[in-house]
């Protein structure tokens, strides 16, 4: 056995079998590439990677018998190696004894004995091979990071509310000329707002509605034909757990199976804001209320508001205006947030008791820092006092004059009643100053006096509510004393109305019959109380 110093043949091409002068060699090409050729006296290999191999098989007596292990072995082990000149994986040392031998681990030689181990292939030491590992490791590196960043993430996500959609347009009239889809009911189209420069004449109004109930009083309101609707709060009724808003989701679900709905939210221009039942955190729902960013996009979902509704991402809530008709008959009309940012009341010392049924009003050293709408909401609303208006429409979703009730209202915080009577008794923008309210369940016409500003509360639209207190031998018997108060409170379900007479220079407010009474029927929309109020003549534009 010799090892072979000539260079290896190119790795492509067939090697040639040793011949013999006594027998036809036979040649064949390896699956991994390289060749071999053999004839009765010897075979030639070539490895593609890394070897040339020659065995010289010598005569027939040196062919081990069938019987014979131990020759079957030397016989097999008789392979010398010569590397190709390419560059190995790692630098072999040289053998003293042999220049051309490799460790013992690698040749199949065993250097004290000269006997050889039988090894079948050496590629495992080329550059590919390494190659492969390089890949192998580093794509499992990539793998791992990437998946760390994936989990980080998700950490990120759940840890903190998401942040809703960002904003519709900086302009705070909001644009009328599109028809509103449902996201959440796609099937549910809303129509388009009045033009910005139309006249509006007739408004409806109206606070609290159970989404289970069968909501007859959407014909009546459709009936009255209003060129606006204001929905001021507490529209559906759900309450958000530690489990999730499921309970949310299923009171819109609940309310587009209404067919009374369906066909009047088809044919009136709505616009709406929340109070604590559609704010999914129940009675009392103010700042701490750690599901209102969900519940302030569900709403919107509904209504159709677009992904970049500013309503989605403001700071304060979902407050927001709307203008309509020409300087000298202008009505503006502004919806506030009074849960989103709003500070928690002051818990009553006698529950129950007249005046103080829930909450009594903060003191005033203890009031400081309290705040009704917060501060983002506050500046917003002193540009929109600004803005030149006839008729200014504000919509609380609390009742802001009332002095009698240990309800939530604007009294529990006194001087951010204050500041706001200072803001709307002579505006910058001048015009004359309504007050919409409800989460009474009760309608009530309000004045005050020095101020000469009127407000009138409605609700509940779906419900009418009964005395809750004994010894009330007549409903009025229960209500509760307030000077502001312009009349005894309307306990069947109503809805207010605003009638404009831009002529006249006058607005009328009024309480309306919801639904036909028990006792005589076909009664509904029947004006229960009214008030009229006087449009200033607008000479300060």
């Amino acid at each position: 056995m010799t090892i072979t110093d000539e260079a290896p043949p190119d790795v492509n091409t067939t090697a040639e079998a040793t011949k013999s002068e006594s027998s036809t060699p036979t040649s064949m090409r390896t699956p991994n590439g390289g060749s071999l050729s053999f004839d009765s006296n010897a075979f030639h290999f070539e490895d593609v990677h890394s070897a040339v191999v020659d065995v010289d098989l010598g005569s027939d007596s040196d062919v081990p018998e069938d019987n014979d292990e131990g020759a079957k072995g030397n016989f097999i082990s008789r392979l010398f190696m010569k590397k190709k000149e390419a560059t190995p994986l790692f630098t072999q040392p040289k053998s003293e004894s042999n220049e051309h031998s490799l460790p013992e681990h690698l040749s199949g030689i065993d250097n004290a004995s000269g006997k050889g181990r039988f090894i079948p292939h050496l590629a495992c030491t080329n550059r590919t091979a390494y190659s492969i590992k390089v890949y192998i490791i580093s794509g499992s590196l990539f793998f791992l990071l990437c998946m760390s960043l994936v989990y980080l993430n998700s950490l990120a996500k759940t840890s903190q509310p998401q942040p809703p959609a960002t904003v519709r347009s900086n302009d705070p009239v909001v644009s009328t000329g599109a028809i509103a889809t449902s996201m959440l009911h796609p099937e549910l189209s809303f129509p388009s707002l009045p033009n910005t420069d139309d006249h509006i004449n007739r408004l409806a109004f109206g606070t609290g509605s159970i989404q289970t109930n069968a909501l007859e009083y959407w014909n009546t309101i459709h009936d009255y034909q209003p060129d606006l609707t204001i929905l001021g709060g507490d529209f559906v009724h759900a309450k958000c757990s530690d489990n999730g808003c499921d309970e949310l989701y299923q009171a819109y679900d609940d309310l587009v199976t209404q067919p009374m709905f369906v066909e009047a939210s088809k044919a009136l221009p709505i616009v709406a804001t929340l109070d604590d039942q559609d704010y999914g955190g129940g009675e009392g729902s103010h700042q701490s209320n750690r599901h209102k960013d969900l519940a302030r996009n569900v709403f919107l979902d509904f209504w159709g508001a677009s992904d970049d509704d500013q309503r989605r991402t403001q700071k304060g809530g979902i407050y927001t205006s709307y203008e309509w008709g020409p300087l000298g008959e202008r009505l503006q009309v502004i919806l506030l947030d009074t849960r989103y940012a709003r500070s928690k009341f002051n818990p009553t010392d006698k529950p129950g008791a007249q005046g103080k049924e829930e909450y009594i009003p903060f003191d005033e050293k203890d009031e400081k820092g309290k705040t009704m709408l917060g501060g983002s909401q506050w500046e917003w609303l002193k540009h929109q006092l600004d803005r030149p208006a006839d008729v200014r429409l504000i919509v609380s979703s609390i009742q802001v004059l009332a002095d009698g009730t240990g309800l939530e209202c604007w009294r529990m915080i006194e001087d951010q009643r204050q500041k706001l009577y200072d803001w709307i008794a002579h505006p910058t923008g001048g015009g004359q100053t309504i007050l919409l309210s409800g989460n009474r369940d009760m309608g009530g016409l309000y004045h005050h006096k020095e101020l000469d500003l009127y407000e009138i509360t409605s609700g509940s639209l779906s419900e009418e509510i009964t005395a809750t207190k004994k010894g009330c031998v007549y409903l009025n018997d229960c209500d509760e004393k307030d000077d502001m108060r312009l009349d005894d409170f309307v306990r069947v379900a109503n809805f207010a109305t605003v009638d404009v007479d831009w002529e006249m220079r006058s607005v009328t407010l009024g309480l309306n019959r919801a639904e036909d009474s028990s006792r005589t029927g076909n009664d509904a929309g029947e004006l229960l109380q009214f008030v009229e109020v006087d449009i200033p003549n607008g000479d300060w534009f």
